[in-house]
């Protein structure tokens, strides 16, 4: 039995176990749909894929275990690294179902990598 005694020294909790958890990585991956893709650059999508990666390393929309990730909280970044027009931000796990947002356990950990981040035409 565990008695935390240094931050309640009158009535401590007692605790009977204490388990630590490792998040596993959850790959996040973005689907950026452009309203003209020929208007889109190279130097454009390699923009856009710096812009998320860093948003989700730094800042108020930097991934975390126990949150929920919407896609929308990276459009202005996203935006902000192109003069094309972007339709739609779109985030999945598995690359293959594409959401408005993810809720991650407390157990998972969102991570990123430009290559899990694709830039299409259309909506």
């Amino acid at each position: 039995m565990i008695k935390d005694t240094s931050t309640y020294p009158t009535r401590p909790p007692v605790y009977d176990t204490v388990k630590f958890i490792r998040p596993s990585d959850v790959s996040v991956y973005f689907k950026i749909s452009m309203a003209d893709i020929s208007t889109v650059t190279p130097t454009d999508v390699t923009n856009m894929k710096n812009a998320i990666v860093n948003a989700m390393a730094t800042g108020a929309n930097r991934a975390r275990i126990a949150q929920v990730l919407r896609a929308f909280q990276y459009a202005s970044v996203t935006q902000g690294a192109t003069a094309s027009a972007i339709n739609a931000i779109q985030v999945s796990t598995d690359n293959t179902t594409w959401v408005d947002s993810i809720e991650f356990g407390i157990d998972q950990f969102p991570t990123i990598s430009p290559f899990n981040i694709s830039v299409v035409g259309g909506t």
